[in-house]
């Protein structure tokens, strides 16, 4: 089976929700040396689960392109795509927080500008 070609771009701040989701973890596990509680063990269960969500959350996110199009995982699991017929380019430019990050910004064949998600936005309103 030979491998597929396709470009990924992860954010850096995937890194800063993996590391909140091993404190979870992390969190998690001392309340199971704790002596035995109902309480400590859902604590423990809560913290380990949604820990763990966040640890994968932060591996799988991102954005790929492939030979279909560009198709963006955000950290909730949301899978978005664009067609390659829809997207005239691409360049890396300012993310989409106040925090200094950057991210892929997509130029339709409309004429606009936007990320992955701002693009299907538009495709499903049409």
């Amino acid at each position: 089976m030979r491998k597929s070609h396709a470009l990924e771009f992860k954010s850096g701040w995937r890194w800063v929700v993996l590391a909140a989701g091993l404190l979870f973890v992390l969190i998690g596990l001392s309340f199971v040396a704790e002596p035995f509680s109902a309480s400590g063990l859902v604590v423990a269960l809560a913290c380990g689960i949604f820990g763990a969500a966040g640890c994968v959350a932060s591996v799988l996110s991102g954005v790929r392109a492939t030979h279909g199009g560009i198709l963006e995982r955000g950290l909730m699991g949301k899978r978005l795509a664009v067609k390659w017929s829809d997207i005239v380019g691409f360049t890396i430019g300012q993310g989409g927080s106040k925090w200094p990050s950057s991210a892929p910004v997509l130029l339709l064949a409309d004429g606009r500008a936007g990320n992955p998600r701002q693009a299907h936005d538009r495709e499903a309103r049409r």
